[in-house]
């Protein structure tokens, strides 16, 4: 009996070592698993909360904790990002530069975008939450998307002047990370009219943003949008990537507000900024959503930190996507004969 206990216990440290190898590996590993991780980072708060300008850099110390009590800790960088959070939200969204002669486990990991709630209250956290699981929706519908991991963060005061403030948070995987499993590679600063871009993968992105209500989003000035293609020929047109659905309606933020272009009232009022298809295109998209229907609303139910009020206005919203697409007249009304024409 004391040999296999000591053999169980052993395959534990030892599993628990491979999780502390993989996370320090690459962020490929980061986001393969869902358990939310444990994360401390100490850094000056007062900077991180009131200097946002684009581009100011500041030391952080990052700490990482794993099942077996073990902690990975190295000294990092990290800024303020998002145009709107920079200059709207008590707490930043950050990115964490890993890239450093002090990060050595970590450094693999280059630099990730960490979504945080725009708030210090409890609504705030809930709505990260839901965006949380629009990214993970979108996973279940195609590979080209960004993967995201949870974590639930303290942020502790290096001047020691201001409280601890913790909070659940997401990461963003990097755009080179996403673009090599797809056997592609980042286009930056492109000029694409919308049509320019893989027009079947585009379909599913201009029908999935419609489903969560988000119009946050534009091709030609790289809104909210990144672009991969293929390494090797024949070289498709790119592909978008689309990334922050917070002012989605599915989320319906408090700070969210509806587009003036669009002449939208609110942001739950979905409005379709696709191209004309025929119903031969956009068919096999809405096939794809009903195939993954059951599986985004079990995201949603099986989620034990939504609320379930939350729950309840995600599964609404999306209910009124599901009847809509369920009548032939109405795929056709909104996505061929109300589509955009320039």
């Amino acid at each position: 009996m004391k040999a296999i206990l000591y053999c169980i216990c052993l395959l534990l440290l030892l599993n628990n070592a491979s999780a502390r190898a993989h996370f320090a590996k690459d962020s490929l590993r980061v986001f393969k698993d869902e358990t939310p991780l444990q994360i401390t980072i100490s850094t000056n708060l007062k900077k991180m909360l009131f200097e946002k300008a684009k581009g100011i850099v500041q030391p952080a110390t990052i700490s990482i904790s794993f099942p077996d009590s073990s902690v990975i800790t190295e000294k990092i960088s990290l800024n303020a990002r998002g145009v709107f959070r920079r200059k709207n939200c008590y707490l930043p969204s950050l990115k964490l530069h890993f890239k450093s002669s002090d990060s050595s486990r970590l450094k693999k990991l280059k630099d990730l975008k960490l979504v945080c709630p725009c708030g210090n209250g409890k609504e705030d956290e809930q709505l990260l939450l839901k965006e949380y699981l629009v990214y993970k929706m979108y996973n279940l519908l195609t590979d080209k998307s960004f993967k995201v991991r949870l974590a639930r963060i303290t942020f502790t005061d290096s001047e020691k002047a201001r409280k601890d403030i913790t909070k659940y948070t997401f990461f963003i995987e990097d755009i080179d990370a996403l673009a090599d499993r797809n056997k592609c590679k980042e286009v930056n600063n492109l000029k694409l009219h919308t049509e320019n871009t893989n027009r079947q993968h585009t379909t599913l992105v201009t029908i999935f943003q419609y489903m969560i209500g988000n119009t946050d989003w534009a091709v030609p000035v790289n809104h909210n949008v990144k672009f991969i293609t293929n390494k090797k020929p024949p070289v498709e047109k790119p592909y978008i990537i689309p990334y922050d659905f917070d002012f989605a309606g599915i989320v319906n933020a408090y700070y969210a507000t509806p587009s003036k272009d669009l002449g939208t009232t609110s942001v739950q009022e979905r409005a379709y900024r696709g191209f004309g298809r025929t119903m031969e295109e956009l068919l096999p998209v809405i096939t794809l959503l009903n195939e993954q229907k059951n599986n985004i609303y079990g995201l949603i139910q099986n989620f034990a930190l939504l609320a379930d009020i939350q729950k309840r206005s995600m599964t609404k919203y999306l209910d009124e996507f599901y009847n809509l697409v369920s009548s032939p007249a109405n795929i056709r009304y909104e996505f061929i004969d109300n589509a955009r024409t320039e």
